[in-house]
């Protein structure tokens, strides 16, 4: 086993569980913790009246982020071409990247196994015990560990980091970005002809016929409508409610639509949903005292530098 000490990783994004599995891999303790009900951070489903839901990342595409030849983005797509081999994944066309099986967050689960993690868990804080370190919040208070990796957004860690002011200093000139996303469904399909649809301009970005997607199973025409950055600032404290009819009404009119009344409907506020301002590293790293933060934002947006960020701390870790 490498001597790095038992390490708790806070976040089951792909960032976290991407530096977790290759940790475990190479004989680590690990434990990912996680507040969240399920894997997958914003690479997230929600079971609703019309099966499973995707209402965070859309696909997974080997195309994002860096070059295609560089050897993280390899990995990464040897990763996704393995998840849709057991069957966690399948390849839609339209959107050219992989969709999770049953729902998205179903693409974190061979990153998962034999991982050992805690759901439901909330991290408050972290305390210094010794040499190690403690964390506090709705955790099993004896657990002690030797290094703490934080991958969460950038504003919750920063939260976590007053413990350490350097730390703070060095991932403060990162920006995050809220996202107002509209679950909706219908009895009948919803005449428009695409499932995918990319929008310029005006109130929604992104509209994606969820019950479209390959793998899903369930009744009706479930949409999934994500909003601009400049609309969602604007509206950033309305009730779920209120945010998503402005958003269904505003994708029907935009599409030339009559306005119905969905059977279902449901927002969603990802206060921390895409990286405004990369921090331009893949991770930051006190290596004395043990605690690293990593994360989609230290690079980018998108699943695939959430990979390339838990990957490299993983191999600083492993190297040192």
């Amino acid at each position: 086993m490498i001597e790095i000490g038992t390490v708790a990783i806070i976040g089951a994004g792909m960032a976290g569980l991407t530096c977790a599995r290759a940790l475990t891999d190479h004989g680590v303790r690990v434990l990912v913790i996680d507040k969240g009900r399920g894997l997958g951070g914003r690479i997230a489903t929600r079971r609703g009246p019309f099966g499973s839901v995707d209402h965070g990342a859309v696909a997974l595409s080997v195309a994002q982020g860096a070059p295609s030849d560089a050897p993280w983005a390899i990995s990464y797509a040897a990763y996704l071409d393995a998840a849709g081999a057991r069957g966690a994944a399948v390849y839609w066309p339209e959107a050219q990247g992989w969709v999770g099986v049953p729902g998205m967050s179903g693409l974190l689960q061979p990153a998962a196994q034999g991982v050992a993690v805690r759901l439901g868990a909330e991290v408050t804080g972290l305390a210094q015990d010794g040499g190690g370190w403690r964390l506090q919040g709705s955790v099993v208070p004896d657990m002690r560990f030797d290094q703490v990796i934080l991958a969460i957004p950038q504003p919750q860690a920063m939260g976590l980091l007053g413990v350490s002011p350097d730390l703070q200093q060095a991932i403060a000139p990162a920006r995050m970005r809220a996202v107002w996303t509209a679950m909706a469904g219908f009895d009948r399909p919803l005449p428009l002809p695409g499932n995918l649809i990319h929008c310029d301009d005006g109130p929604v970005a992104t509209a994606i016929r969820s019950s479209a997607k390959p793998g899903r199973a369930g009744d009706g025409d479930a949409w999934v409508l994500h909003a601009s950055a400049d609309w969602t600032a604007a509206r950033l404290e309305l009730d779920k409610p209120e945010a998503a009819g402005l958003l269904l009404d505003a994708f029907l009119d935009s599409s030339g639509l009559d306005r119905r009344t969905p059977v279902w409907l449901e927002g969603h506020r990802w206060r921390y949903g895409l990286t405004a301002t990369a921090l331009g590293r893949p991770f930051v790293r006190d290596a004395g005292r043990g605690l690293s933060v990593c994360g989609d934002w230290c690079l980018g947006d998108s699943a695939a530098d959430a990979f390339a960020s838990g990957q490299a701390l993983a191999d600083a870790l492993l190297g040192q």
